[in-house]
Formats: C-alpha cells, sequence, structure tokens
C-alpha cells in the first residue's frame, strides 16, 4: 500500500484499511509504504489512520519510501495504491480500495 499523509484519496483508503484489518478476519501481512517526507506528519498518520489493534491477525509493516520517485520503479505514479499478492508473491489486484481488497480476501 504506497500512500501520502497529504491525500485525501489515500486518507480513504487508510481509514477503510483500518477498519477491515482491524475486523480481525484476514491473516495478512500489509506493507505500508509512506512516499512523503515529512516525518512528524507521517508518525501521526500511522498511529491514528493506520493503526491496527494488536489481537489482529493482522501485521503491518510501516516502511518510508523518501519522496515519490521512489515508487515509480513499482508502477505507482500517483497515491493511494494498494496491492493485493498471494503467498508466491504475484500480484493479484491492483488499484484496489478497500471494499474490493475485502471481495479479494473473500475470494480464498
Amino acid at each position: 500500500y504506497f500512500y501520502t499523509t497529504e491525500c485525501p484519496k489515500c486518507l480513504y483508503t487508510s481509514i477503510g484499511m483500518r477498519d477491515l484489518l482491524n475486523a480481525g478476519r484476514y491473516r495478512l501481512d500489509v506493507y505500508a509504504v509512506y512516499v512523503g517526507e515529512d516525518l512528524a506528519a507521517w508518525h501521526k498518520y500511522v498511529s491514528k489512520e493506520l493503526k491496527i489493534n494488536k489481537n489482529c491477525r493482522t501485521k503491518v509493516h510501516h516502511l518510508l519510501g523518501g519522496d515519490t520517485d521512489y515508487a515509480v520503479p513499482y508502477g505507482v505514479v500517483q497515491t493511494p495504491r494498494l496491492f493485493l499478492t498471494d503467498k508466491s508473491g504475484a500480484i493479484i489486484g491492483r488499484h484496489l480500495d478497500p471494499q474490493a481488497l475485502e471481495t479479494l480476501l473473500n475470494r480464498k
């Protein structure tokens, strides 16, 4: 999941993901990549908008991607960008929103 703290659509996606994952139904590893440069804003955002309950089955890995040029090699030219991969690393969902993510997760 590639995002910035300044993006309104990222906020919508982050809150939707947080609510979906906090329901505790999915055992996942989420890699949340911040592609901005404001560390103070990032820390605040992570602690509020992407806060996952400790008893949740999902583990979120918060990563700093630096500026937005970092994400371009991954095909990310705007945020938010949410991908779903299978266990082998193959992308099985691109440019998802929380509802589409939930649909794909429920297919398993």
